[in-house]
């Protein structure tokens, strides 16, 4: 028995590093990976849409995800759960897109939680040290709130 339990574990374990071998060899579609993790954030099952925007995280210097921005941000105003809401934040910061900043500028003295309004003030100063260069995005009139 603790033979046959040996040859299994080799034999997954050999999978596995030929798998890893296939996939670094292999090249990636990134179209066809993009339109996928479009088309999960479209279901109804929230454990694909966290899924993937774990992946959209993982491999955001590689994706164009602009297509899904506005699925993100409805993910992100409409659930109730704060870690859901922070990983949807996460996602659209390494997504680095104009709109979606803008949005979370202008709907940042609209939220009630603090994590989620410290989290929106970092992404924002963060995305506009790095677009200094190209555009101006004054965050200072967002996080201010209405004039008075």
């Amino acid at each position: 028995m603790k033979r046959a339990v040996k040859y299994i574990v080799l034999f997954l374990f050999l999978i596995v590093i030929s798998g890893q071998t296939f996939a670094v060899e292999g090249k990636t579609d990134w179209k066809a990976f993009i339109n996928n993790l479009s088309n999960c954030l479209c279901t109804c099952n929230l454990g694909v849409k966290l899924a993937a925007l774990q992946h959209i995280i993982t491999y955001s210097d590689s994706l164009d995800m602009d297509e899904a921005v506005f699925d993100i941000v409805c993910l992100y105003r409409n659930h109730e759960n704060e870690k859901v809401k922070q990983l949807a934040l996460t996602a659209l910061h390494k997504i680095e897109d104009e709109w979606a900043m803008d949005f979370l500028g202008r709907h940042y003295k609209y939220e009630e939680s603090e994590i989620l309004k410290s989290q929106i003030r970092h992404m924002l100063y963060e995305y506009q040290a790095k677009n200094d260069q190209r555009k101006k995005v004054d965050t200072d009139i967002y996080l201010a709130g209405p004039a008075e």
